[in-house]
């Protein structure tokens, strides 16, 4: 659990958080209006778990918080045969492996909002696409992705799009479009829903989301261009470019033959010897001598 955040998200929480799989690595993340709500979510996944997978939590570890011990949340785990393990107060390092998924959450969650410029209310969201990005990204643990070690099968990631991105969607006849009225408008990009293969969109106008099956992504307009050096005078930035440019080194073109092979001493003053015992031979102003004679000046 992680939280409370300074603004609200647009589902009205201020908390989240998230279940790491010991062995795969794979992550689920859940925003909370209060820490009371992880023990139905707990409750609910685990069920999934069951019906899906065949499998069940064999252990869960956590800190003394009142999210964790609490009547609902360890009759269930007494039923079930789920084993509850604690962490001694104010020592995060004995779990840390949710509490790096949780820096790790923040982290990559904050560098979206920034690049895309996006509000602060809608931390929930980059926070959920922060994670669906974790789960599709190779582990330097097991080689593959996490989506890969608890599936069993390769992700796709033909479908991920930049997060925040102008889209456009289709406006359908029967809520009044005009025959010569639009028939589409603006939103961004949200995320992946969890529970279909689509995507989820907001409008900035009236901060209403919806589930689109086959918006228009325009993701040229959210990635930075790439632009030329300005050569104008009068623009500052065309001036530094400018001095960037002439504080580059020129270097001068080579020759264009090829330089000369190195001059081989004469023939007959080279001894006769086997290349197993050539010795190492430095050219000044002696002359060398077969292996076991005397060197003499010339």
């Amino acid at each position: 659990m992680c939280g409370p955040m300074e603004v609200m998200s647009l589902g009205k929480q201020c908390y989240f958080c998230v279940l790491v799989d010991d062995k795969t690595g794979y992550l689920w993340f859940h925003p909370c209006t209060s820490k009371s709500d992880f023990a139905p979510w707990f409750i609910k996944l685990d069920t999934l778990f069951m019906n899906h997978y065949h499998t069940r939590t064999k252990t869960l570890r956590s800190d003394h918080g009142g999210e964790y011990v609490n009547s609902i949340l360890q009759k269930y785990c007494e039923e079930i045969g789920i084993s509850m393990e604690f962490t001694i107060p104010h020592t995060p390092e004995q779990n840390g492996v949710a509490e790096r998924a949780n820096r790790r959450i923040l982290d990559k969650g904050h560098t979206i909002m920034k690049d895309a410029n996006a509000p602060d209310f809608l931390w929930a969201n980059a926070f959920a696409t922060a994670v669906y990005a974790i789960n599709q990204t190779t582990s330097s643990c097991t080689g593959i992705t996490p989506y890969e070690s608890f599936f069993g099968r390769k992700p796709s990631v033909l479908h991920m799009r930049v997060w925040y991105a102008d889209t456009f969607i289709h406006q359908p006849k029967d809520l009044g479009t005009q025959k010569l009225g639009e028939c589409g408008h603006l939103v961004k990009f949200l995320g992946y829903p969890e529970d279909s293969a689509r995507y989820r969109t907001y409008n900035p106008h009236t901060h209403k989301v919806q589930i689109i099956h086959s918006p228009i992504f325009h993701e040229e307009t959210h990635l930075p261009s790439i632009t030329s050096f300005k050569t104008s005078a009068s623009d500052s930035e065309g001036d530094i470019d400018q001095n960037m440019l002439h504080s580059i080194p020129k270097v001068s073109p080579g020759p264009t033959e090829a330089p000369a092979p190195p001059t081989q001493p004469p023939s007959e003053h080279l001894p006769t010897l086997h290349k197993s015992v050539m010795p190492q031979v430095t050219w000044t102003h002696l002359t060398m001598v077969p292996m076991g004679g005397e060197r003499k000046p010339s």
